[in-house]
């Protein structure tokens, strides 16, 4: 599959174009029209991976990589291809996300507000614990989501698609404080007291202000960190990291 927020993906069509040969890839339609990654992303249509004029044959439901010529160079374009047919294929080690959980870039997700039958809210050491709790393969462990990483891709996209199904405006996140000010991550990285992403008024560093939640206050049409008592009660989002913790 391509990811196109990640150049180390795309670079399987590098090298395609080296073989001139056509290898399966993980894409496929059931209607002829819209086309999806095995993981559920959508293919566009519009991508510039696809040759000139492909997708187009409706009845060719499977995908393929292959070698195109252009002129004395040689580049790896995606075609629809009849799904009978023998030919060669590419594999991919990645890891699959769990069924509860959802990918968004590199990182899998858990929102407890999509919870089926139930709205899970929790105080946030608690929330920690279910997220920990979790069940993820072998050589990952869940916590509570964090910000920032250096693969996590855009930030602010990231948490407003996973606030998006929410009639909350507030999840606990992995973040956690002291008296002195000094906040971090539950993966070990500080979260400047000088971040944008504070609201104004954040970090509060009173005693009683020691955990964060990621908020879109109704009065402001953009989300902000903002700490909080840990006695209180919100949704919140996992993570899945790589590692055993």
């Amino acid at each position: 599959m391509l990811d196109y927020d990640n150049d180390e993906d795309l670079a399987v069509l590098d090298a395609i174009s080296t073989m001139d040969n056509k290898y399966w890839v993980g894409g496929s339609t059931a209607d002829g029209l819209s086309w999806e990654w095995l993981d559920g992303r959508e293919v566009y249509i519009t991508a510039p991976f696809w040759y000139l004029n492909e997708p187009n044959e409706a009845q060719n439901k499977c995908m393929i990589a292959q070698t195109k010529p252009h002129g004395t160079f040689k580049s790896g374009q995606l075609y629809d291809y009849n799904c009978d047919d023998s030919i060669n294929f590419i594999c991919q080690a990645r890891h699959v996300c769990p069924s509860e959980f959802r990918r968004i870039g590199n990182y899998c997700y858990f929102v407890s507000h999509e919870l089926e039958n139930q709205y899970l809210t929790l105080t946030w050491s608690d929330a920690r614990d279910y997220c920990k709790a979790l069940s993820v393969p072998v050589g990952y462990h869940p916590d509570l989501a964090v910000l920032g990483l250096p693969d996590q891709g855009d930030t602010y996209r990231l948490m407003s698609n996973l606030m998006e199904s929410s009639t909350w405006r507030s999840v606990w996140i992995g973040g956690l404080g002291d008296s002195d000010c000094n906040y971090a991550w539950v993966t070990g990285e500080t979260i400047p007291a000088s971040t944008f992403y504070w609201f104004s008024s954040d970090p509060n560093c009173g005693s009683t202000y020691r955990v964060v939640i990621y908020r879109i206050p109704s009065y402001h049409n953009r989300t902000f960190l903002h700490t909080y008592t840990e006695t209180d009660e919100f949704p919140f989002i996992c993570q899945m990291y790589p590692g055993n913790n």
